[in-house]
């Protein structure tokens, strides 16, 4: 990974959305493990805890 790239919870998020073989309902009920928290600032990359926000994630 190069500084500045994308964090794994953003990389997490992209590879789910490109698997089509998921519902928005199935989608729903996965959980997102972090190590840390999300990160919230503003950098190279957008916050990650905007990404998980506006994803139908429901559990971090």
């Amino acid at each position: 990974m190069k500084y500045g790239s994308n964090h794994a919870e953003i990389n997490a998020l992209e590879d789910l959305n490109k698997n089509n073989n998921i519902s928005e309902a199935e989608f729903r009920q996965l959980t997102l493990y972090c190590t840390l928290e999300p990160c919230c600032h503003h950098g190279k990359t957008g916050p990650c805890t905007d990404a998980i926000i506006k994803s139908v994630l429901r559990r971090l």
